[in-house]
């Protein structure tokens, strides 16, 4: 009769084998447009920082080149047990992938480290697909800057403006996908009316824009809020009567859309609202703000800075 311990000892390497995923995952070194991949299933990027062999669920999987980048596509969710081998010495780390999760694994000869959640799916796919994918989702520097070709102005109880020139610049950081927080400034000239010419405003403000996808063309929301500052015009009288003295709060919410150029370069269009207090003063009256609004056309130019170790291979 057969000893009972024997199959006692196979129980708990079966209850391991099944706790470790053994499904392959693609090994992609170069973009392929052709891919396909599956929503219900995570990506694994690998960072080499030396030559050396990789080796999934204790199997073979792929040669890794010092600084290369490798997308392992398709990887079905569950635990995995990674090892790294260079000329004289080996490295191991299990981690889990999840359901369109992304795991960062950096390979150097003193350490595995994995990251979870670092990158977003989505932009990752497309990366490793070859498609163009802006780097603003997440931790990246953008600058923007724009001209106003064309303003409706509605300054009641004053005329329609005549003339107005508006240059914008804006510096801001992506402190989430898709995300920024940044700040800008204005340079505003116009005429209030016959007497009140050459008016000069610089709004000084807090950026708040929200880009809704990462794609080459996409829409964007966004939300200027702060201060005027009068530049010229002060002193100047309103029909003999009110005298400009200050600006004011400055608030501009606008809609948008960026067309990429390339992963840093953008194009931008979008159309805002832009409210500016001006203060006035009289003989009558210690003083009063009024609100001039306006409607602006803006076009101009985004670039943006990756500050993580980018994706591109």
């Amino acid at each position: 009769m057969k000893c009972p311990h024997r199959f006692l000892l196979v129980i708990p390497v079966l209850i391991i084998m099944s706790c470790m995923n053994y499904g392959s995952a693609q090994v992609i070194t170069q973009p392929d447009p052709t891919l396909r991949f599956d929503r219900t299933k995570g990506i694994i990027v690998l960072y080499p920082s030396m030559d050396g062999k990789f080796y999934l669920n204790f199997s073979y999987l792929t040669d890794l080149k010092a600084n290369d980048t490798i997308f392992l596509v398709n990887a079905a969710p569950g635990n995995y047990h990674a090892r790294f081998d260079w000329s004289v010495g080996s490295n191991t780390q299990q981690f889990t992938v999840n359901k369109r999760n992304v795991v960062e694994m950096i390979l150097s000869p003193d350490s595995l480290v994995v990251r979870s959640n670092a990158q977003d799916w989505y932009t990752v796919a497309n990366r490793a697909a070859g498609k163009l994918i802006l780097s603003d989702l997440k931790e990246c520097l953008y600058w923007n800057t724009h001209l106003a070709f064309f303003t409706l102005g509605d300054l009641d109880p004053y005329p329609k403006a005549g003339t107005f020139n508006s240059f914008t610049t804006i510096l801001g950081y992506s402190v989430s996908k898709g995300f920024g927080l940044g700040a800008g400034i204005s340079y505003n000239n116009y005429d209030i009316s016959t007497e009140l010419q050459n008016i000069s405003m610089l709004p000084v403000f807090i950026d708040i824009r929200s880009h809704f996808s990462a794609r080459k063309t996409a829409p964007f929301f966004k939300i200027d809020i702060g201060y005027t500052v009068l530049l010229s015009g002060e002193g100047l009288t309103y029909k003999g009567g009110p005298t400009l003295d200050r600006g004011g709060i400055y608030f501009s919410p606008g809609l948008g859309l960026r067309i990429a150029l390339t992963d840093k370069l953008q194009f931008n269009a979008s159309i805002e609202y832009s409210m500016e207090k001006v203060h006035y003063t009289a003989e009558w009256n210690p003083g009063w703000y009024d609100a001039l609004n306006f409607l602006k056309i803006n076009f101009g130019i985004g670039f943006t800075k990756q500050l993580k170790r980018s994706l591109a291979m």
